[in-house]
């Protein structure tokens, strides 16, 4: 499968991760995975005998609710030539288009540019199918932008990014990043870039401007923070770096807390290097969080679900003709019996929703928060003849019960919101070193899932006998 790794924001790929999939079939006829990677490009679709099954990445929420975004579980199919050829019997059906168009050109107070237009028609077009966030279509120009954020080439300030009340607010700041640096702060909300007011401003774009210019380049933020006035800080973009997975145990507990920040090539190696360093420390319960995880490689997040769960189906892939295919746990996890509680919210998106379905169904532990995205669709790209790209859901996934996960999100266990004022608490964050922080944790949903582990008969708040098997 062809899998895109990069972080998205409405940008570009032209180098890519080609992730060809084996499968070889169970005693029961159910297909099991066996991922492989190899660097490849991805060139405008032709019509080959019979090409293997193939796997991009969609930023579920397309930079929609954090600044560094993987794109969700996206299959593409065998490659085929797009007619170009008008639909057969639809002249009289797009009458009401042209007539619209011609008007549009001929009287439109400001003018109308042909090439808005024609991709404006697109995105509409698009956004009738009902998978809006997802389905989408990228520019040539856009489509490039994000090879360059995939390449690793991109130079921004460092910080992850969610929509609240209409503006960015900061999410994380990454150690060592001219963010942190500045003094910038989890809860500070941007209100402007560069003199644009970023109210209202979709996050694609924010990012475009955060990350306009090449390392060394200046950028001037308009930052609001509660009860100080607005503050204005000058930085110097840097190469950003951002690993996929964080993890940290929690002071005076036996709790180790994981967070998966998106789903990427290095996602599963990671999670398997945190749990190896659970089982060494004799840690006894996790904490596994999902929030603000806009999905990624769906084969990355099947691939770490297999480490909490003995055996069973992850997922159902439900194809465009009623087919169901059966993605089974790939066995050897590191996780299978350790207590954990699994955290969501309504920013955990795709493929991070295909895993904590998984979780949920299999009865792993409690799922504490809000209901999730809801964007359960894998997405096939085609290039059109112009370069520019659009993606297109061809197939659904199901829960292993067989609960749709599109348009419905995945419900927690136990629903718990996060007020808007207060900030989730992610390993790796300045308040983990302060010993005050969790005397009151302000993040309701982790000290609830603490609160669960540390009364399980099966934890305790000390360091004691290890159960990870």
């Amino acid at each position: 499968m062809i899998l895109m790794v990069t972080q998205h924001s409405s940008g570009a790929i032209m180098n890519t991760v080609t992730l060809r999939k084996r499968s070889t079939r169970s005693a029961c006829g159910r297909r099991i995975w066996e991922p492989r990677f190899r660097v490849t490009l991805i060139s405008k679709p032709e019509c080959p005998k019979a090409a293997p099954k193939a796997s991009w990445l969609r930023p579920t929420l397309a930079f929609t609710l954090i600044v560094a975004v993987f794109w969700a579980g996206t299959k593409v199919g065998s490659r085929e030539a797009i007619s170009r050829t008008p639909p057969d019997n639809s002249a009289a059906t797009l009458e009401p288009f042209w007539e619209t168009w011609n008007l549009a050109e001929k009287h439109f107070v400001n003018g109308a540019q042909r090439q808005r237009l024609v991709q404006g028609a697109i995105r509409g077009l698009l956004d009738s199918l009902g998978d809006q966030g997802h389905t989408h279509h990228e520019t040539k120009e856009e489509f490039e932008r994000y090879v360059t954020v995939m390449n690793g080439e991109a130079h921004g300030i460092g910080v992850r990014l969610r929509l609240v009340h209409h503006l960015p607010r900061v999410l994380e700041t990454m150690p060592g990043s001219p963010a942190r640096a500045a003094g910038i702060l989890v809860g500070d909300e941007i209100t402007a870039i560069d003199g644009s007011d970023a109210t209202g401003m979709p996050l694609n774009q924010v990012l475009a401007l955060i990350r306009g210019g090449p390392g060394g380049s200046p950028v001037h933020l308009s930052i609001r923070r509660p009860g100080v006035e607005t503050m204005e800080v000058s930085l110097r973009r840097a190469k950003e770096t951002m690993a996929p997975v964080v993890w940290q145990v929690v002071p005076d507990m036996s709790v180790m807390h994981l967070t998966i920040r998106q789903f990427d090539k290095r996602t599963h190696g990671l999670v398997r290097t945190a749990l190896q360093d659970a089982r060494r420390m004799h840690v006894q319960g996790l904490v596994v969080d999902l929030r603000n995880c806009p999905g990624g490689l769906v084969d990355q997040a099947m691939a770490v679900t297999s480490e909490f769960l003995p055996a069973g189906d992850i997922a159902i892939e439900r194809t465009a003709e009623g087919k169901q295919i059966h993605h089974q746990v790939k066995p050897g996890g590191l996780a299978t019996a350790i207590p954990l509680c699994v955290l969501i919210n309504s920013d955990t998106s795709s493929a991070a929703e295909v895993m904590a379905a998984a979780l949920k169904d299999h009865h792993r532990g409690p799922v504490i928060g809000s209901r999730s995205a809801g964007l359960g669709t894998m997405l096939h790209p085609y290039r059109m003849s112009d370069g520019s790209v659009v993606f297109l859901a061809v197939a659904e996934w199901l829960t292993p019960t067989g609960d749709r996960i599109w348009h419905q999100g995945v419900a927690p266990t136990t629903e718990m919101q996060l007020p808007d004022e207060a900030n989730a608490l992610l390993p790796g964050a300045t308040a983990y070193l302060d010993p005050q922080t969790f005397t009151k944790l302000e993040d309701r949903q982790l000290d609830q899932a603490l609160t669960f582990l540390c009364r399980s008969s099966e934890v305790v708040a000390q360091v004691g006998r290890a159960i990870l098997e």
